[in-house]
């Protein structure tokens, strides 16, 4: 899967988050993902789409330009 797992939970709804980190849930914080995470982008967009349904603003999110991005062929080997 798409790095570690994790819970959060505001005001009562609960996120399920596996690349995001939870601090996109605080308005102000900074958000990273940073150097060396593996980023399935249909994972990402699906994550993403989830919590903005969901009302939660992610402009401040931050991709480091060394995180590796996983495609397709690289689950076909």
């Amino acid at each position: 899967g798409n790095n570690a797992g994790h819970t959060v939970v505001v005001d009562g709804q609960a996120f399920a988050l596996r690349l995001l980190p939870s601090g996109i849930m605080y308005p102000g914080k900074a958000c990273v993902i940073g150097t060396g995470v593996v980023i399935d982008p249909k994972g990402l967009i699906a994550e993403l789409d989830s919590i903005i349904e969901k009302g939660i603003d992610v402009s401040a999110l931050e991709i480091s330009d060394r995180a590796h991005v996983v495609f397709p062929y690289h689950n076909r080997i």
